[in-house]
């Protein structure tokens, strides 16, 4: 048989690591407060969604520091407290550690 070369790597940007891991630390958050609630990641937009509704997607804000950015029709209607699911969740980043390594990463337009 013919060798061949395979080059095996990283087949994600470090900045698509650092969304997918923070949607996934936003979605325990939400589990938490909203245990009956049929929520989900979709990993290729970092978006968090209801019943296939989407409900949340993670940006980053001038530190590199992620935040939600949520549908507010969405959440009203799933009555979803954003300031305190916010608040948790930045607490949820700092308490695991995932905070460590975003602020150094280069993010761009």
């Amino acid at each position: 048989g013919e060798q061949v070369r395979v080059y095996i790597g990283r087949d994600k940007a470090r900045s698509q690591i650092a969304k997918e891991r923070a949607a996934r630390s936003l979605l325990a958050t939400l589990r938490e407060r909203h245990d009956g609630l049929p929520l989900q990641v979709v990993k290729a937009t970092a978006t968090i969604v209801v019943s296939w509704k989407p409900l949340a997607r993670i940006d980053f804000d001038d530190q590199g520091l992620p935040r939600p950015l949520w549908n507010g029709a969405v959440a009203d209607e799933y009555h979803i407290q954003r300031e305190v699911i916010n608040s948790e969740f930045r607490d949820a980043l700092g308490r695991d550690g995932a905070l460590a390594g975003m602020a150094q990463v280069s993010w761009s337009v």
